[in-house]
């Protein structure tokens, strides 16, 4: 898939996650042949190997997107905020907003990529 603004393809998981010294080329290699009988993400493959965790994973697609990784575990959002995105649309997307600039609402998705 490209990257509309730049025409550049994005970089694929597996290989994000190779520069990123999590796994290796062999790793990746297998994971792919199970991905291949099993209707699971590459990165669900992984951490249900064992090999990385959710974050790391997360992480990587946050490179591979271009957008922020955030840690909401410490993060208290104002109801005003919350209030913002229609209810039905944050369930259906598990999405949480999480701050309001002048112009623009920052959010976070869970199911980014469906």
């Amino acid at each position: 898939m490209q990257n509309e603004l730049s025409g550049k393809r994005r970089k694929k998981i597996g290989d994000l996650l190779i520069e990123a010294g999590l796994i290796d080329a062999k790793t990746l290699a297998k994971a792919l042949e199970i991905q291949k009988s099993q209707k699971k993400r590459l990165g669900q493959i992984l951490i249900d190997m064992g090999v990385v965790d959710n974050e790391e994973v997360a992480k990587a697609l946050a490179k591979q997107l271009m957008v922020p990784f955030l840690r909401l575990k410490n993060i208290e959002i104002p109801k005003e905020i919350i209030s913002l995105v229609p209810t039905e649309m944050a369930e259906n997307y598990l999405l949480i907003p999480i701050k309001k600039t002048e112009r623009r609402l920052l959010a976070r998705v869970k199911r980014l990529l469906k």
